[in-house]
């Protein structure tokens, strides 16, 4: 499994290397590779954004339309499901670009998400309040 993530990261690297954004821009220091990291990390969110609305429109969710109105609710539109799994793939790539110019490598993600993932289960068996949270446990990620 963790080679399908390093093929995945590697085909990212590739391809920010073939828009000729290949430098790791969290890697360098200094003012100008803040600005750099934080413009990439702004323009990736922006993109999901658009990304996660067309994943949200593989679906029927407007009320004012007929299908929400004759029990298609929610339900996938023609070819929604296939179109829903391109997107995801789409948010895929804008965030494994994130991960590219952060100087992350497919090992430290998996690291993080594991510790991450750990974490979210402990909050939900010990049927944490959202009040009580307060990020904590997240410094401890490494």
């Amino acid at each position: 499994m963790s080679d399908m993530l390093k093929d995945i990261f590697n085909g990212q690297t590739a391809l920010e290397k073939l828009y000729g954004r290949d430098k790791c821009f969290g890697c360098e220091m200094g003012m100008e590779g803040m600005t750099n990291v934080g413009k990439m990390i702004c323009d990736n969110a922006t993109y999901m954004t658009q990304e996660l609305a067309e994943l949200r429109d593989s679906f029927y969710y407007k009320h004012w339309y007929a299908e929400f109105r004759t029990g298609k609710a929610f339900h996938p539109r023609p070819k929604g499901i296939h179109n829903a799994k391109v997107e995801v793939v789409d948010l895929l790539h804008f965030l494994m670009g994130i991960a590219v110019h952060l100087g992350m490598t497919a090992e430290e993600i998996h690291s993080f998400y594991m510790q991450k993932n750990q974490i979210n289960q402990d909050r939900f068996n010990t049927n944490m309040k959202q009040e009580d949270r307060t990020e904590v446990e997240n410094k401890g990620i490494k």
